[in-house]
């Protein structure tokens, strides 16, 4: 069906310990088998949503439920106790299909290892942890069969073996329950190195030299935003995960995608302790943005200068620094002020008047 270098395939391999097999008489349950296959599918699907920035409850759509699917090999020689599947029903070279074969065999050998953080590193949307364990464990059958189960890839190279997975299965539960992942409606921020429009699907190379993937719905002028900044910084809202360090680890749901805005802020009126002042002329502040720390920089009047790292943020801190300024200085003191004070007060006084 495909040749012996395809990392699609995958090899479920069946074996009766060796006291048991005398009369070489080889017998597999149906349910047995069919459950190994049906977990081996929920796997897949795990992978494909978290490769794709989908949360772990999401539906892939009918079309990737195909492109995922897992077909049997139709060589399967008689009498065999070998399963071998493949990953994907589509074309030889469907580059998501590859890249979550080549996904399950990195996450299969790292469980079989218990290289728990490795395995953390390589899914680092933590809801997809526990049941991507669970469906492992679901995968081998049962305890009674007395059959022993392993997973091995095109070059019949074991990648998991159910024995060594049952023991570890119950540290593995602990552990991974133990870790806590603060998901909260935030921003994430880095340069955009890839777009699938047909997917709704960016990924963007943090600051720190990590990759995110996130899918988008419902953002105005997505397609054309993202066209244009290929490459350039960019900025996507929605649900992020944030490690122990406070480093986000994942996006989902992104509602929101902002390319950087350099356009200088003139403001003609500006509402302090709420009351509105006209301002004469406007007040006028610069704005440039920095690719490497990946932040805001606004200056202008009254020697303001403030950094943040979104365009929002900036402008809530210059209301909140004006209205600072107006308070300590623009209004009538008790204490005396100093030389610079008294001349940001009279600056103050002649910029900004009060609407009637």
């Amino acid at each position: 069906m495909m040749s012996q270098e395809d990392p699609r395939k995958l090899i479920l391999h069946y074996e009766y310990p060796a006291e048991s097999n005398r009369d070489s008489n080889h017998a597999i349950a149906a349910v047995a088998l069919a459950n190994s296959i049906q977990q081996l599918q929920r796997i897949i699907n795990f992978l494909a949503k978290c490769q794709r920035g989908m949360s772990v409850n999401a539906n892939l759509g009918r079309e990737d439920r195909w492109r995922y699917s897992l077909v049997c090999d139709a060589t399967l020689k008689p009498g065999s106790l070998s399963m071998p599947l493949y990953i994907g029903a589509a074309h030889d070279n469907d580059r998501d299909v590859m890249g979550v074969s080549r996904m399950f065999h990195k996450v299969a050998k790292r469980l079989n290892q218990a290289d728990v953080e490795s395995f953390r590193k390589l899914l680092p949307d933590t809801d997809f942890h526990w049941p991507l364990v669970d469906a492992y464990k679901k995968m081998l059958p049962p305890d009674f069969s007395r059959l022993e189960f392993s997973i091995q890839d095109e070059n019949h190279q074991t990648i998991f073996t159910g024995t060594d997975f049952v023991k570890l299965h119950s540290e593995l539960k602990q552990y991974l329950r133990d870790e806590e992942v603060e998901v909260e409606p935030y921003f994430i921020s880095g340069f955009l190195t890839r777009i699938d429009l047909e997917k709704k699907e960016v990924q963007v190379k943090l600051k720190t030299g990590q990759h995110l993937v996130a899918n988008y719905s419902e953002v105005d002028d997505a397609e054309s935003t993202l066209f244009h900044n290929l490459g350039q910084p960019i900025f996507l809202y929605g649900d992020v995960g944030f490690n122990k360090d406070d480093d986000p680890i994942f996006i989902r749901n992104v509602n929101k995608i902002l390319a950087v805005d350099e356009s200088p802020i003139q403001m003609s009126e500006v509402k302090i302790n709420n009351e509105v002042y006209h301002t004469d002329p406007p007040l006028k502040f610069d704005v440039t943005f920095d690719s490497t720390a990946f932040c805001y920089d606004l200056e202008g009047d009254f020697d303001i200068y403030i950094f943040e790292e979104t365009r929002d943020e900036l402008e809530v801190s210059l209301e909140d620094e004006l209205q600072f300024l107006w308070n300590e200085f623009g209004e009538e003191q008790t204490d005396p002020l100093s030389p610079d004070a008294l001349m940001l007060q009279a600056e103050l006084r002649n910029r900004l008047t009060i609407t009637d």
